[in-house]
C-alpha cells in the first residue's frame, strides 16, 4: 500500500497515541517522554524526545542525548506496523535518491560555468596572441 505523505503522518501520529505525546511542537514535530532515558518514570509531565513525522524522521532525546530514527523507535517499542515501517524507508530513499540528484546537478552546474569561463579565458588569450601577432606583422591566415 502507497500512501502520500499526507496520510503516512496520520498514521504515524496513530501509533505514536500509544505513547505518552505530551505535546505538538509543529506540524512537523512532536515531544514525547523517552522511552530509552526513563522520561516517563520519573516526571509524567514532562518529556525530551522530540520525534519528526515528517522526512528525515529523526527521534532525539534532549536530555540523554539518544538519538535513533522512527522506524527503529517504532520497532524498539514494539509499536512495529509493517506498512508504515515500509513507507518510511521507502520515502526516506526517495528523498535521499532525490537530494543526490540534486546535489549531482548542481555539481554539473558548477563544472559547466568553469568550463564555460575557461573556454571564455582561452577564447580571450588566442585573441590576444592574434592581435599581437598582428601587430608584428605576421600574417596568421595561412
Amino acid at each position: 500500500m502507497k500512501w502520500n505523505t499526507k496520510q503516512l503522518k496520520f498514521e504515524i501520529l496513530n501509533l505514536l497515541k500509544q505513547l505518552p505525546v505530551l505535546k505538538r511542537v509543529s506540524d512537523k514535530q512532536v515531544v514525547v517522554r523517552c522511552p530509552y532515558c526513563g522520561d516517563s518514570e520519573k516526571h509524567p509531565n514532562k518529556g525530551h524526545m522530540y520525534v519528526e513525522i515528517e522526512y528525515p524522521y529523526r527521534c532525539h532525546c534532549f536530555r540523554n542525548e539518544c538519538s535513533t530514527s522512527l522506524d527503529n523507535l517504532l520497532i524498539d517499542l514494539n509499536l512495529y506496523d509493517k506498512n508504515i515501517i515500509e513507507q518510511i524507508k521507502l520515502e526516506a530513499n526517495l528523498k535521499k535518491d532525490t537530494t543526490i540528484l540534486e546535489e549531482v546537478k548542481s555539481l554539473l552546474n558548477t563544472l559547466l560555468e568553469a568550463w564555460k569561463e575557461a573556454m571564455k579565458q582561452a577564447g580571450d588569450v588566442i585573441k590576444q596572441q592574434v592581435n599581437q601577432s598582428e601587430r608584428k606583422g605576421f600574417d596568421i591566415s595561412t
